[in-house]
């Protein structure tokens, strides 16, 4: 999979629907990555998935019935960290704490092989291990890296023109946690002081067109519905520690009400 078959969902005019990915259990993310979900965002910035983990989930997620493509976010805009989450087999690069111009040719530039950019050659995965020849992949996926730039930084809010109108991007993520703390009111993204920069970035990127992502822990409707009303058209929710602790509690709950309502 890859850019194009996320262009395909979402020519139908649908939004689509992703997950999070936050430990390197293959096992759990195997099972996700058959739930229906359009596609995983698999997090090495905030976890501690290494590239070990992260080969293990990527090849757990590319099973058969998987419906899900694979973006993994790198810790940080590093070519190194890029090079190897392409060459293990994601679909796609979610980049952090975008600031500026450069940092997007920096990104760009790490997701793409010579003379558009800087990616070093030696892909296993993709290649099957040397099964299938390189030249269908060099002048057909690798071009299409799904490029994923995210908006959170003061920097990119006071620059958000030159930052939303990059041709090569092909979506930006709103990160809410960090968007509040760069105005002074972390986690609190609906203060209306951190509100009203979010608004003018999406409002921006719809202007260019732009497809628009966010991504959050929760998963509550109202949540959802809050995003999905302000034209997100790739909306990312939920953990596997999250669904873990509704799955207990619910479990949990059912046993002491049934142990209350015994008649033994």
């Amino acid at each position: 999979m890859n850019g194009s078959d996320i262009r395909k969902k979402l020519s139908s005019g649908r939004v689509l629907y992703g997950t999070h990915i936050t430990n390197g259990d293959p096992y759990s993310a195997e099972l996700i990555s058959q739930m229906g979900f359009d596609y995983l965002f698999i997090d090495t910035e905030h976890t501690e998935i290494d590239k070990t983990s992260l080969n293990a989930v990527l090849l757990a997620t590319s099973v058969k019935n998987s419906t899900a493509i694979r973006l993994v976010r790198v810790a940080a805009n590093d070519p190194a960290l890029v090079k190897i989450a392409l060459d293990l087999g994601a679909d796609g690069i979610i980049f952090p704490l975008i600031k500026s111009r450069e940092d997007i040719d920096r990104a760009v530039e790490s997701c793409l092989y010579p003379p558009e950019g800087i990616r070093g050659f030696s892909p296993k995965r993709p290649l099957r291990y040397g099964l299938d020849p390189a030249l269908p992949y060099i002048e057909g996926a690798a071009k299409d890296v799904w490029k994923v730039i995210q908006i959170e930084t003061r920097e990119a809010y006071e620059h958000l023109e030159e930052i939303c109108s990059d041709p090569r991007v092909d979506a930006y993520l709103i990160g809410p946690a960090d968007s509040s703390g760069a105005f002074g009111r972390l986690t609190d993204y609906r203060h209306p002081d951190v509100l009203k920069h979010i608004d003018e970035a999406i409002a921006c990127l719809k202007a260019h067109g732009k497809v628009i992502m966010t991504s959050m822990g929760c998963y509550d409707y109202e949540s959802i519905r809050f995003w999905i009303d302000r034209g997100i058209t790739m909306i990312s929710m939920g953990t596997e520690y999250g669904y873990i602790i509704a799955g207990c509690r619910e479990t949990l709950d059912n046993m002491r009400r049934a142990t209350e309502n015994s008649r033994v």
